[in-house]
Parts: C-alpha cells; sequence; structure tokens
C-alpha cells in the first residue's frame, strides 16, 4: 500500500469545514465525530501534515499536564506552573496561529469539575486560533454542560464509507488493482469501515503480489476471508496430557 491518503467524502467535508474556521473572525470550534474505523484520526494527521498541531488527549489528565503536553507538541520548554504553562501555550499558539487538534476529547470529560474543556476553548478564544475536537458519536451529550462551546462549535459527522470511497481509496492507495466483483464483496464485507476495508485492501494487495498478478478479481481471490487470519498457537504438553487423561 502507498503511503498517502484518498480524499474520501468525510475528509473533503473536513477540509470545507476547516477553511471555514480558518476563515472565520469567531467562533473557529470544528467538532469531528463518528464510530470507530471512520478515518477521524487519519483525517487529522492529514491536516497535521498542513500545519496544524495535533494532540491526543490522554486517559486521566489535568490542567497542569494539559499544558504541559501541549508546550511538548509546540517545541517549547517546560513550565513550572498551570498559569505559567497557559500563558505560554497562549503565546506560541498566538505567534504561529496553527489549528489546535485535540483528538479523542472524550478522555478530557470523564471529569467535569477539572473543566479542561473550557481551559482548551480559553486557549482558543486567548490565542485567536482554530480548535478542532475529535471524539465518538455520544461526545455533544458530554459537551452539553459547556454552553460556551456547545453553542459556538461547528460540526462534521463522519460517516461509513461508500462505494465510490472504497474505490477511491483501492485506486489511491493500492499497487494493484482489485476488480469491481471483489470490491463490491469487500465493500459488502466492511460495510463501510474505513479501518476494515484498508486492512482487508492491504491483505488482498499481499496476495495478489504473492500470486505475481497486476490485478485481482473474485476468482483469483476465492472463499479466502478478507482479513488475515491470527495462526493459533501450538497446546502445551500439560494441556494435551489433561485431555488423554
Amino acid at each position: 500500500m502507498k503511503y498517502t491518503t484518498a480524499i474520501t467524502s468525510n475528509i473533503a467535508h473536513l477540509i470545507e469545514a476547516h477553511e471555514h474556521i480558518q476563515k472565520a473572525r469567531k467562533e473557529k470550534m470544528l467538532l469531528i465525530y463518528g464510530n470507530p474505523g471512520m478515518g477521524k484520526t487519519q483525517a487529522c494527521e492529514l491536516l497535521e501534515t498542513e500545519g496544524a498541531i495535533l494532540w491526543e488527549a490522554p486517559a486521566r489528565c489535568t490542567g497542569y499536564h494539559l499544558v504541559r503536553s501541549l508546550l511538548d507538541r509546540l517545541g517549547s520548554p517546560g513550565c513550572r506552573s498551570f498559569g505559567a504553562g497557559l500563558d505560554q501555550c497562549i503565546k506560541k499558539l498566538s505567534e504561529s496561529n496553527q489549528t489546535l487538534i485535540v483528538d479523542e476529547a472524550g478522555r478530557l470529560l470523564w471529569r467535569e469539575r477539572d473543566q479542561l474543556i473550557e481551559v482548551l476553548r480559553y486557549i482558543h478564544d486567548a490565542a485567536d486560533v482554530p480548535l478542532i475536537f475529535t471524539g465518538m458519536p455520544d461526545i455533544y451529550n458530554y459537551l452539553s454542560p459547556y454552553p460556551q462551546v456547545c453553542d459556538r462549535i461547528f460540526f462534521v459527522e463522519f460517516l461509513p464509507w461508500s462505494y465510490e470511497d472504497t474505490r477511491l481509496v483501492m485506486e489511491t492507495c493500492c499497487e494493484v488493482k482489485v476488480k469491481a466483483d471483489l470490491l463490491k464483496r469487500l465493500y459488502s464485507f466492511a460495510k463501510g469501515n474505513g479501518r476494515l476495508t484498508s486492512r482487508a485492501l492491504e491483505h488482498i494487495e499481499r496476495h495478489a503480489k504473492a500470486l505475481g498478478i497486476p490485478e485481482i478479481g473474485g476468482v483469483e481471490w476465492g472463499n479466502q476471508p478478507f482479513l488475515p487470519a491470527i495462526s493459533q498457537q501450538p497446546e502445551s504438553r500439560k494441556g494435551k496430557r489433561r485431555r488423554a487423561a
């Protein structure tokens, strides 16, 4: 597979929304939400290559840890206190005018009293830079206690891939051609899950290369599973003795 990103319909919508909040004078916040496997993180990594700062929220975080880790991503030395770190984050982002992307933002909502989303909103307001959150479909419910965020944020829902998205990814990323009959079988199997689709395409490509063929269809593929099987570990001698007893 080629190390490139196909511009699926989800990514195209995100690029359009990102351009909008970059040009906006106010309310530059965006929420990307959707089920696992829809390509949210991959889309954010694409924005990172174009200059955005991508920060993955940790499972447990305090305000001090938040600003320390953000400063690490911004290439700035550490801070001795939360207040000093907050000021440094705002200064660095304001100078660079880079979009800040917070991946897995739902992890910051596990304790409302920490108000970590409000810390990020304050950074967004003070630095005047675009702020993007990613999360699962229910993240909006957890954001509801923060009206100053909910009332000002734009939304992009990452939906299951269409067949055209699947074909585009194959044409953009695969080093062999997957014929339409096999691609339709794959689309029916994955049901639009981008992660499963990509894994299956890698598996199909490896098989085609092993056969030495530039394109592969249902005849060459046969009835193999679309995801590679994990070899079963040999049974221990102790286990064999128990069954033989």
